[in-house]
């Protein structure tokens, strides 16, 4: 396919008038003959190409038409998955919201109780309770980030010392690890 057909049709008949001067008729009549061949199969890759072209107007303009078909769909389903994604990151804001009030109430209540027992079993039930509230009060803090982050997605990052931020979370961790 990816020959140069008017090269080789051109070196083919160099060939035969080469081989009619040496005197070898028999070989020179081979070669004329594969030139023939070559000849006709070039003129109906012609043909065939320009029955193509005639054709291809149409279906380039039908190709058109699926390409803007296919983009607009494309569109579509982008502008679908960006509402999903709102629609998704605005419930999840209202939802932790609407936790987060009753839960620091709960919370609050939670300490005043602690505050005003002196029975050590159910000051340590009480400390278990503000405990756990303050974990879904810390999930519910990292969902409204992840929403904020979501929407907002972040930008090019300054360089930072990984090593020396993995030293702090360590050092900021560790005694809520301890205490659980």
């Amino acid at each position: 396919e990816g020959t140069d057909h008017d090269l080789l049709h051109q070196a083919r008949r160099t060939l035969v008038q080469g081989l009619r001067q040496m005197g070898d008729l028999t070989r020179a009549l081979e070669h004329l003959e594969r030139l023939h061949v070559s000849t006709m199969a070039a003129h109906v890759r012609k043909a065939d190409l320009q029955a193509r072209l005639l054709f291809s107007r149409a279906e380039l303009e039908q190709a058109r038409h699926q390409a803007e078909r296919a983009r607009l769909d494309a569109e579509v389903q982008r502008l679908r998955a960006e509402a999903a994604r709102r629609a998704k990151a605005s419930f999840l804001a209202v939802a932790s919201h609407e936790l987060r009030t009753p839960l620091n109430g709960v919370l609050g209540l939670v300490e005043v109780a602690r505050r005003r027992t002196s029975d050590p079993g159910l000051q340590r039930h009480l400390d278990m309770a503000a405990e756990a509230g303050r974990g879904l009060n810390a999930l519910l803090a990292q969902l409204l980030e992840y929403v904020a982050v979501d929407e907002h997605p972040l930008q090019a990052v300054a360089p930072f010392d990984l090593r020396r931020l993995m030293q702090q979370m360590h050092h900021d961790m560790l005694p809520a690890a301890h205490a659980r």
